[in-house]
Formats: structure tokens, C-alpha cells, sequence
């Protein structure tokens, strides 16, 4: 499996390598320069990733609060990538309590169907829309 074929459920991080970090702190500088005090370098993040999610991770999830549930727990792997950089994989979601693991609900419960957008949001429009072009109001 690559990096980027993760089951719903699990999630990476990945630590900001030298040249990501300086982006970000460039961007605290920039909101600091607009007034965002709290935009200091401390709040410079050391690592990005990702959680995947799928329809089964969303029951999964009501099913927890349902039960009274309100907190997720992962257990984390230290991994490499594939050009041998270091990331945290984090996987078996649990919760707790009555809750079975995540895996073990799952492999109960068959897949949901994904979900459609009702049919009003997938009709054309039947008036034509009439626009305006604003740009010459706009000040900037």
C-alpha cells in the first residue's frame, strides 16, 4: 500500500521539511504585518497530514455518539515515506466504552450506498439567471 492509498479511518502526518516550514513562517509574518497578533512563530505547526474518511467513518461516528462516545482514540506507528522522510501512521479507531473498534463495526455492518445529492440540488435552473458585471463598483 502507498502513502496515499489509506483506509478510511486512518490518517499521516508528516513532518515540514526546512523548506514548508519557512512557507509557513512567511505566512505567520504576513498575517502579523495585517494585524494577527496571535500569528507568532510558536504557532508554527511541525507537522501536515491528512484523516480519511468515508461514509462507514461517519456511522461509525454517530454510532459513538449515540452510544455516548465523544472521544476518538488512534494508535500511531512511526513510518517512513517512500523517499525515506519520517511520518507518524495512525490507525485502529476506537472509541470506547460499548463501541466496538472500528474495524470490528465495519466488517459487521455492510457499506453504506454513497450518498446522492437530493434531486432539487441536481435540477438545471428553469428562469434565466440574469448577472450583473460589479467589477467597476468594486474599490479595490
Amino acid at each position: 500500500m502507498s502513502n496515499f492509498e489509506v483506509q478510511a479511518g486512518n490518517a499521516r502526518l508528516f513532518k515540514l521539511d526546512a523548506e514548508k516550514k519557512q512557507r509557513e513562517l512567511t505566512r505567520l509574518k504576513g498575517l502579523r504585518e495585517t494585524g494577527q497578533a496571535w500569528a507568532t512563530d510558536d504557532q508554527c505547526h511541525d507537522y501536515d497530514g491528512f484523516i480519511k474518511i468515508d461514509q462507514q467513518v461517519i456511522d461509525y461516528l454517530s454510532f459513538s455518539l449515540e452510544h455516548g462516545q465523544d472521544r476518538i482514540n488512534w494508535k500511531g506507528k512511526i513510518a517512513k515515506k517512500l523517499d525515506g522522510s519520517p511520518m507518524l501512521k495512525i490507525g485502529d479507531l476506537w472509541v470506547g466504552g460499548e463501541v466496538p473498534s472500528f474495524k470490528k463495526f465495519k466488517d459487521s455492518v455492510p457499506p453504506s450506498a454513497p450518498a446522492k445529492p437530493p434531486a432539487e440540488a441536481v435540477k438545471p435552473p428553469t428562469e434565466a439567471v440574469v448577472t450583473e458585471d460589479f467589477d467597476d463598483d468594486i474599490p479595490f
